[in-house]
């Protein structure tokens, strides 16, 4: 009776790992489209286009099956609630990894809760974001490594591998990862029978994946050649946003993609290698950390990663690379204005280091002590979690934020139904998803640009429609000028929306 009562709660704590964080985002997912990226990832899955730079296939890919397949409220959140899936699977693969590290099912699901319920795991959770869905197939990749590790079987090895390439084809973010799970990978038992045959069906496994990169080229060909892009009726060249991105169907332009090299140069990558800027960056860290989780799980997860390395110094290591290698990229990473979700894989191995340090707790605890020890760990996991859900309440905001769908609605009663609409990316984004894929914007046309950085081309439109500018000068009193145009206002809201004409 013991024994049925043990495997109902741990399948009990193995489901509450997932429903619990779902649960909680769904229950604060944005309702709608919102704005920069996230509007982004909400249309060109659904009209299976090209994301900016490297590509995101596998979001996209999913993200087009799963908007189509999965017809329960507007598309914008489908898309949400496929990041909300993938956010609480990365969860529960921090419970199914302490369990099979002999940790307690409870202790695994508080841990799992504690990842989920961070300020950055839960609001990237609940918007359309690449980088939910590059968490999870990495959460996989270190979970079946540690399982290929610990048993010596092959089939978990292939499906690190299989996890490593989905990965790959959605965020190249999972680089990092990569010298941890080689050190987590390199026991020597775990290869003593058929290396080469297991080495080349894993490098199979990881390969395949890769190949979705393919549909760029073959999808951008399509675009141009079937003309979907509206913006190419207005004389600009193909690769504009959303439908065809950097017109990928070219090798030269297929690379420039991948490599990201349309994007302004930034030296975070050789920042990694300024040993000297360590303690800068270790100092950062630890106070996104303290923001993140709060002391008691730090300390846990301090505790988790000392009692790890006394038990098996190798297996720790790799972990700890899996954690750290990516964080002075993302401390360095300067261009990027949300660098924060470059922290998520340090926060899940975190978290998972939590569970191991409740375990060190109780395993440390006087003989006849170990129920007291095992209720003050609970009671430090809970109460990490209970602070982070407390700090981060305001995140159950967002259910009622609809100033996308509000913004979209004012840009169709401000201008006319033939007009065009140039806008900087900020806002670009959600009228394509209006016009892209609610069709909602009639004839209109949504280029996506800085309009002084299309002067001339402005100017040759007017003749032929009606042509609106949105800039996004959020501390600017009036618009950046344009040469031999003349803007005016229409409507009294914010953001300002000028329509063009030419000086006389």
């Amino acid at each position: 009776m013991m024994v049925w009562n043990k495997h109902i709660l741990s399948r009990a704590a193995s489901f509450a790992a997932f429903a619990v964080p779902f649960g909680i985002y769904v229950a604060s997912l944005t309702p709608g489209v919102g704005f920069w990226d996230t509007a982004e990832m909400q249309t060109v899955p659904y009209i299976f286009g090209i994301a900016h730079p490297t590509g995101f296939p596998s979001f996209v890919m999913l993200g087009y099956l799963f908007s189509h397949v999965f017809a329960c409220g507007n598309v914008a959140w489908r898309l949400t609630v496929m990041s909300a899936i993938a956010m609480s699977a990365a969860a529960w693969f921090v419970f199914r990894t302490l369990v099979d590290e002999g940790v307690d099912p409870l202790f695994g699901c508080i841990a799992a809760w504690t990842f989920s319920f961070g300020y950055v795991a839960w609001t990237r959770g609940t918007r359309a974001e690449v980088h939910a869905l590059a968490i999870c197939f990495i959460a996989a990749a270190i979970w079946s490594a540690l399982r290929a590790r610990s048993s010596g079987a092959t089939a978990p090895l292939y499906v690190c591998a299989l996890s490593v390439g989905l990965a790959a084809a959605t965020h190249p973010v999972v680089i990092w990862i990569l010298p941890g799970l080689m050190v987590l990978l390199a026991e020597p038992w775990l290869w003593r029978d058929h290396p080469w045959r297991k080495g080349v069906f894993a490098f199979c496994f990881l390969f395949v994946p890769l190949l979705a990169y393919l549909y760029m080229p073959l999808r951008s060909a399509f675009v141009t050649t079937h003309h979907l892009d509206p913006t190419l009726g207005l004389g600009l060249p193909p690769g504009q946003a959303f439908w065809d991105w950097g017109h990928p169907a070219t090798l030269h332009n297929f690379i420039r993609t991948l490599t990201g090299a349309r994007f302004p140069k930034s030296d975070a990558l050789g920042a990694t290698l300024k040993l000297l800027l360590y303690p800068s960056f270790a100092k950062d860290f630890a106070i996104k950390t303290l923001g993140e989780y709060g002391i008691i799980v730090s300390l846990l997860a301090v505790a988790g990663a000392i009692e790890l390395f006394f038990r098996d110094p190798a297996k720790a290591v790799g972990l700890l690379l899996a954690a750290l290698l990516g964080i002075p990229f993302a401390l360095s990473y300067t261009i990027e204005s949300d660098y924060d979700r470059y922290f998520l894989t340090a926060y899940w191995v975190m978290a998972l280091l939590a569970g191991l340090g409740a375990l060190a707790v109780v395993r440390r605890a006087p003989r006849g002590g170990s129920v007291i020890a095992f209720a003050i760990a609970t009671g430090l996991l809970l109460t990490g979690v209970a602070q982070s859900i407390n700090k981060n309440r305001d995140v159950f905001r967002q259910r009622t934020d609809i100033s996308g769908s509000a913004f979209i609605d004012r840009a169709r009663r401000e201008t006319p139904a033939n007009g065009v609409i140039v806008a900087s990316w900020v806002y670009a984004a959600p009228l394509a998803y209006a016009a892209y894929v609610e069709q909602s914007m009639g004839q209109r046309i949504i280029a996506s640009a800085e309009p002084n950085e299309i002067t001339q081309r402005l100017l040759s439109w007017t003749s032929k429609r009606p042509v609106f500018v949105i800039y996004f000068e959020p501390f600017k009193e009036s618009p950046t000028p344009i040469r031999g145009a003349q803007l005016v206002r229409v409507g009294s809201e914010e953001p300002a929306i000028y329509r063009v004409h030419p000086m006389r």
